[in-house]
């Protein structure tokens, strides 16, 4: 019976892009993350060292097929949170046109004092996601199985004749 593999590109380690928008730092980070669990200490960990930013805002595709995404609008408070779909939903999109799998995104925000506006959110937490994808050192796995196989020496061209 023959295996169906899928082949996945994910990151080798975390990586961080700073971008500067009307004031406002976007810090757009890429974490490795091989299960939800990983991925939520990650982040918990991203907001207790960033505890002083606006907003920690993050998306996940984790899985060979990229089977278990989610994502998180959050601030300060639970009044301070992004206009719904400015944050969570852009970086989850852009995560996934990446093609990258077992990787959480944050985005870290420090707030500038010029709003931005909806369009703006979105074209902000996009673009730092897509940087730091873009900044990311890349590796494909490629899943597969490893035998050893025991026999006698006279069986040897046998052997070799039934594997190929």
């Amino acid at each position: 019976m023959i295996q169906d593999f899928c082949a996945y590109t994910t990151i080798e380690q975390p990586c961080e892009i700073l971008q500067v928008i009307k004031k406002s730092k976007f810090y757009g980070r890429l974490f490795p993350a091989q299960t939800p669990e990983e991925a939520q200490a990650v982040l918990d960990a991203c907001k207790k060292q960033y505890w002083d930013a606006s907003h920690n805002c993050s998306a996940y595709v984790i899985g060979g097929a990229g089977l278990i995404m989610a994502l998180h609008d959050a601030g300060i408070t639970m009044n301070d949170i992004e206009p719904q779909g400015t944050a969570g939903v852009p970086m989850l999109e852009a995560l996934k046109k990446s093609g990258l799998t077992n990787v959480l995104a944050v985005v870290t925000r420090y707030f500038g004092g010029t709003l931005l506006g909806a369009g703006g959110l979105v074209r902000a937490y996009t673009s730092s996601v897509s940087e730091a994808v873009k900044a990311a050192q890349k590796i494909c796995f490629q899943p597969m199985d490893r035998f050893r196989i025991v026999f006698p020496f006279p069986l040897c061209g046998r052997a070799e004749a039934a594997l190929r």
